[in-house]
């Protein structure tokens, strides 16, 4: 993943697979916000907790049918327009 990416997707579910570490560990956490060299990740599923700081290139998008990709386009375009 990408910076670029990573923003378009603050939000969103990500996998972590840490390159290089010689074991096939994956965490699942959720992008909350992204600087120039940094993508931040919560994990652990909760609201709570902090983000940790992550290399992009460590991210990836799991795969997502694209008719629930179009729902979470259209219910996150309804937040935008609510009062």
């Amino acid at each position: 993943m990408t910076i670029d990416e990573a923003r378009a997707h603050i939000g969103d579910g990500v996998i972590y697979r840490p390159f290089g570490d010689g074991t096939d560990r994956a965490e699942e956490g959720t992008i909350t916000s992204v600087n120039d060299r940094w993508v931040f990740v919560r994990f652990g599923g909760g609201p709570a907790g902090a983000s940790i700081a992550t290399d992009p290139a460590d991210l990836t998008l799991p795969v997502i049918p694209p008719d629930v990709t179009e729902r979470r386009r259209q219910w996150r375009a309804s937040l935008r327009q609510a009062p």
